[in-house]
C-alpha cells in the first residue's frame, strides 16, 4: 500500500461538499413536483378502480346468485365509502337479518366524488343496472384532473380519463 505524501488530500473540501449538495438540491427540486403528479394520478386511479371493482362484484354476484345486488353509499356520502350486499327485500338499503353483506369499501382520501347516483344502484339477476350513472373522482390539487366511472343500463362499467373523455366532462371537477 502506498501512503500519500500529503495528508491534506484525504477528504472533500468544503467547496466540493457544497457544490455536491447544491446539485442534489436542484435535482430534488425538479423531481419532487413530478412525483407529486404521479402520486395524485395513482390515487385517482386506485380509487376509481375500487369503485369499478365493487360494481363488477355486484354485477357478477347478481348473475351468479340470481338475486338483486346493491351498491350503496355509506351514511355520510360516497366519499366515506360504500357497501355491496345482496338486497333480498329489493329496497336499496341494507336490512339486518334480511340482506347479506358481500363487501365494504373504506372512505377515499385526498379526492372527492361527484355523482348522479343519490344513494344506491342495483344490479338485477340479468346483469343490468337500474341506473345510467357516472362517478367522477376529482383531484383538488390540480396535479391530476379526474377519473370518470361510467355505468350503462346494460350493466357495463368503463373508466375514462381526461385524455380518453370528451372535454365536456372535464367541467365536473373544478
Amino acid at each position: 500500500m502506498i501512503k500519500p505524501t500529503n495528508s491534506n488530500s484525504l477528504g472533500f473540501t468544503l467547496i466540493e461538499l457544497l457544490t455536491t449538495l447544491a446539485i442534489v438540491a436542484i435535482i430534488m427540486g425538479i423531481a419532487v413536483p413530478s412525483f407529486q403528479g404521479i402520486i395524485a394520478n395513482n390515487r385517482l386511479t386506485t380509487q376509481a378502480n375500487s369503485m369499478v371493482g365493487a360494481l363488477n362484484i355486484a354485477r357478477s354476484e347478481a348473475a351468479k346468485l340470481n338475486k338483486m345486488v346493491t351498491v350503496r353509499k355509506n351514511s355520510s356520502g360516497w366519499g366515506s365509502g360504500w357497501s355491496v350486499f345482496i338486497d333480498n327485500d329489493r329496497d336499496g338499503s341494507f336490512t339486518n337479518g334480511t340482506d347479506v353483506n358481500i363487501q365494504n369499501y373504506s372512505a377515499i382520501t385526498g379526492n372527492t366524488i361527484k355523482t348522479s347516483v343519490t344513494n344506491y344502484l342495483s344490479y338485477s339477476p340479468d346483469g343490468r343496472s337500474n341506473v345510467n350513472a357516472n362517478f367522477y373522482f376529482c383531484s383538488p390539487s390540480g396535479l391530476a384532473t379526474f377519473r370518470r366511472v361510467v355505468i350503462a343500463n346494460s350493466g357495463r362499467v368503463r373508466t375514462e380519463t381526461e385524455s380518453t373523455s370528451s372535454k365536456t366532462y372535464a367541467g365536473q371537477c373544478p
